[in-house]
């Protein structure tokens, strides 16, 4: 059975920090707690868009969330982690403006899966037909409300 671990980019990125770590000991160096500025810059980058788009979109991102942690489309729920999503919801909410149905919706949602995972752990298409039609749902209440 093939296991795949799935983490969010901040986490792969502490990853690296973690292995640099050993790299710099192994070779004699004393290890740094600090990322290399660019990495800092991506992170910081990423966090400040991920606040913006909360903050535009609460009660959407919020829904968005429990949507997927309902259907679990990559199996991490584990009650606990209940920003294990954020990730995804936060590059998927931007592509819904160019949305004009369901089924854009569903290639959005699919896509940005595809592209936090891979092809093989994202699945197919079709796994995602629920998370769709409910988002895109969502997208046109939230689009009626002032």
């Amino acid at each position: 059975m093939k296991w795949t671990i799935m983490i969010s980019a901040a986490a792969v990125l502490l990853a690296m920090l973690g292995l640099a770590r050993h790299i710099r000991r192994a070779r004699g160096r004393q290890p740094t707690n600090q990322w290399a500025p660019e990495i800092e810059a991506r992170v910081r980058t990423w966090q400040t868009q991920q606040a913006r788009i909360k903050a535009e979109h609460p009660v959407l991102f919020e829904q968005f969330l429990e949507c997927l942690f309902r259907y679990d489309p990559m199996g991490i729920n584990f009650e606990t982690n209940t920003d294990e999503y954020d990730p995804e919801v936060g590059t998927i909410i931007p592509r819904l403006d160019k949305c004009s149905s369901e089924q854009d919706v569903l290639n959005v949602v699919h896509e940005e899966f595809v592209r936090w995972f891979d092809d093989e752990t994202a699945g197919p298409k079709s796994q995602y037909e629920n998370i769709a039609a409910e988002v895109w749902q969502m997208w046109q209440d939230s689009r009626a409300r002032p």
